[in-house]
Parts: structure tokens; sequence; C-alpha cells
């Protein structure tokens, strides 16, 4: 399961089509040697790039379809249909 709190390095390895969105932001995470330390809701603080933006992003990567995107419920699971992937919105809320 993939979330707010997983590594870049753990995210990439498990759902390696959410490059896209680091590199859509021109995020250095990926091949960072430090990578395997932070995690995503880290560096989409360490980018300016709110938690849930950044959630809702990598969400529309691994499920383009646009019912992926009705919730961002903070408080919801996203378990998105077709993965084994989940991104957790209230991970993001500290």
């Amino acid at each position: 399961m993939v979330n707010m709190n997983t590594t870049v390095d753990d995210a990439l390895a498990a759902q390696p089509g959410l490059v896209s969105v680091f590199i859509r932001h021109r995020m250095i995470c990926v091949g960072c040697a430090i990578a395997h330390f932070h995690t995503l809701r880290e560096v989409a603080e360490l980018y300016e790039i709110t938690p849930d933006q950044f959630y809702k992003e990598l969400a529309r990567v691994l499920d383009p379809t646009p019912l992926a995107r009705v919730s961002t419920s903070s408080d919801v699971d996203h378990t998105l249909p077709g993965t084994a992937a989940s991104i957790d919105c209230a991970a993001s809320k500290t």
C-alpha cells in the first residue's frame, strides 16, 4: 500500500508510473541517494506542494479515470480500482 508516509523509493518501486509526477514538478527525488529516507509527504512539503495536491496527482497517475478524482476527503483511505496500491489521504493531515 502506497500512502503519504511511504518513502519515495518504496512508492516508485511499487508504482514506477509515479515518476511522471516527480518529473512534472522537476523534483530530483528520482535516483536521489536519500530518497529511501524521505516520505511522499516530506518531499511534497520540501517542494512547496500541499500534500493533498500531491496525493491527487499521484492518484490520477495510478487511476486516470474521472471517478478516481471525485473523492478527495482527507479522512478516506483511497484504494484505487484495478491496483494493489492505495494512497491514504488521511496520512497527509497532521
